[in-house]
């Protein structure tokens, strides 16, 4: 069995495996990057910890411009 990979939060420096985080992603210089909060950040940011998973998980989808009638 592997050892769960440990991770730090973005905003309080703490380390904890990565399954004890919730994942957003964030735009850093024009470009989407994935970061962890730990849960007491999360709850402090608003952050809901099942809605980052889950949109983690489905992944990201960013703005589309809308389709051009012909």
């Amino acid at each position: 069995m592997a050892k769960e990979r440990q991770i730090t939060c973005e905003s309080c420096g703490r380390s904890m495996p990565r399954y004890k985080s919730a994942p957003i992603f964030k735009k850093v210089f024009g470009e989407f990057r994935k970061v962890y909060f730990c849960i007491g950040c999360a709850k402090h940011r608003g952050i809901g910890v099942h809605e980052a998973k889950r949109r983690v998980k489905q992944g990201f989808r960013g703005r589309r411009p809308p389709a051009k009638k012909p």
